[in-house]
């Protein structure tokens, strides 16, 4: 993967959205999975984890260029609360070396010590050179549950969320980031319009 120049990015207005309403369905232009996607499609056999629910549209997309999907759903909660709970359960699904992992918004949801947790075990599974996708809220609240993101194209995502209202969103710098994805480096960072910030990380040798 050649190494992207870290910058941050409002985009244009062709497909962002402007400000996203947290209960509404909305597309959104998506500038960080297309630089996701242009390292890891190329890696020969690629294999992918994705960490959301099974999206058929996601698996389809996904399945253009990699060898194997895994879904690790990290959703599900134990009763009504933001999750993930039991994210280490369910990531007992990934086995063998990944060379994407779509981790959405996931950190969003984790306290901090969980969150350095589960990108030690994505370490763990990952590939010299491997790509995570990964969100963060930066506005004041993020939807209370798991937002379930579909993939319509390189560049776009509808973000579909839930019943349950908001929370306030956690706030994650991005210094902050790149210190809790320990072991991978930040290449790019895009501050969407609607008040989230996607962020593209490689798998340090």
């Amino acid at each position: 993967m050649n190494r992207l120049r870290h910058h941050d990015s409002g985009g244009d207005a062709r497909g962002d959205g402007g400000e996203a309403g947290l209960g509404a369905i909305e597309e959104h232009r998506s500038p960080g999975l297309k630089a996701a996607l242009a390292g890891a499609a190329a890696r020969p056999g690629c294999r992918v984890l994705d960490l959301g629910p099974v999206v058929p549209a996601n698996i389809a997309f996904l399945a253009r260029f990699a060898s194997h999907v895994s879904i690790a759903d990290l959703s599900e909660d134990d009763g009504g609360g933001t999750g993930p709970h039991h994210w280490r359960e369910r990531l007992a699904v990934a086995v063998g070396w990944f060379d994407l992992v779509m981790v959405w918004d996931y950190l969003n949801r984790l306290d901090r010590q969980d969150a350095r947790d589960l990108v030690d075990r994505l370490r763990s599974v990952t590939r010299p050179g491997a790509v995570l996708f990964l969100l963060s809220h930066e506005g004041p609240e993020m939807p209370a549950r798991p937002v379930k993101y579909e993939i319509l194209g390189e560049e776009t995502i509808r973000y579909r969320p839930a019943d349950g209202g908001s929370v306030a969103a956690p706030a994650i710098l991005p210094a902050e980031v790149g210190r809790l994805l320990a072991g991978f480096r930040v290449d790019a960072s895009f501050l969407l319009r609607h008040g989230v910030r996607e962020y593209v990380a490689v798998r340090a040798v």
